[in-house]
């Protein structure tokens, strides 16, 4: 393993055991989301809605978590895209829009400084590989995504090449391909309330970003005003058990829409440009991310205290 992968892997903190936060809503723990709204508005109460930790594509309706959290019929999402979606799904359900988690959080100034010491000013290319969950790996070909990013960093005259793998992916095998490459291999640790200023450090110090799978990470870039190439490459996915078959077929259900709406990416986020944002990848992100939805510290308080109230 590389220097950067041992400090990053490794010092992953131990706050979200130290933080106090311990939400009624078991999955408004995940990536730390509701510590760091609630530090951000300053809200010293429960949160009491759901809150997507992702944006859900394929007009992808099944409930995150516990079903049992959706009998407050009260869910916190990202843009448009998804309040339409839930909508259809979840007539009577409040639903409010805030924009992308990463937007709350603050930067892990300490890592990303270690990041930019690494890269020593040269421009860096970082590489957002389809990701394995707890139930299932994901596999793709390495050298073939490797060799495509290898041909953006030539084409834009990008130096050093990263490579952003999920928790999963650093133990299951994944990360020991990318480092026999001779890459460099970071992560933004375990679900907890480092991970979004860890991914906020990894994105801030890049000079492009790029991704073989549509997912929420696509959109923190663009509102980070980092570029973002999406290239089409074949994944397949491979688990035991009764979790995994569940979460296979979820994905089969929807794998069409799905396909539709990333197509659709591929053609805004070509490698035809990597230098800029385009009004129209930002006008896109925006329906399906919310960014004109990300509030400011008192209209955070007040969306927090409707939900609380009601």
């Amino acid at each position: 393993m590389s220097r950067v992968v041992n400090i990053i892997y490794n010092t992953i903190s131990g706050n979200s055991r130290r933080n106090g936060n311990v939400p009624i809503i078991g999955c408004n723990s995940n990536y730390g989301h509701e510590y760091w709204i609630k530090k951000y508005s300053k809200w010293k109460h429960p949160v009491y809605g759901v809150i997507e930790h992702g944006v859900y594509f394929g007009r992808n309706t099944n409930m995150v978590g516990d079903a049992r959290d959706y009998l407050l019929k009260k869910i916190i999402t990202f843009g448009d895209y998804r309040e339409e979606t839930l909508g259809m799904a979840f007539p009577e359900h409040s639903v409010i829009k805030i924009g992308p988690r990463i937007a709350y959080a603050e930067t892990d100034s300490k890592f990303l400084k270690q990041l930019e010491e690494e890269a020593k000013g040269e421009k860096v290319l970082t590489l957002f590989p389809a990701h394995s969950l707890e139930n299932f790996k994901c596999e793709y070909d390495v050298d073939y995504l490797i060799s495509q990013a290898r041909n953006v960093m030539v084409k834009y005259k990008l130096k050093r090449l990263r490579i952003c793998l999920k928790e999963q992916d650093m133990v299951n095998g994944t990360a020991e391909l990318f480092n026999r490459m001779g890459c460099t291999v970071v992560t933004a640790g375990e679900a907890s309330i480092d991970f979004l200023p860890r991914l906020r450090a990894i994105i801030e110090a890049s000079d492009v970003t790029m991704s073989n799978s549509l997912g929420t990470h696509l959109g923190y870039c663009i509102y980070l005003h980092k570029p973002h190439i999406l290239i089409k490459q074949n994944r397949t996915h491979t688990g035991l058990g009764k979790d995994f078959v569940k979460e296979y077929e979820i994905c089969k259900s929807r794998e069409k829409q799905f396909q539709k709406e990333e197509k659709m990416f591929l053609n805004y986020f070509s490698s035809d440009n990597a230098m800029y944002i385009t009004e129209e990848q930002y006008e896109l992100c925006d329906y399906y991310w919310g960014f004109r939805h990300v509030k400011k510290p008192s209209e955070m308080y007040k969306a927090l205290e409707s939900l609380y109230r009601s």
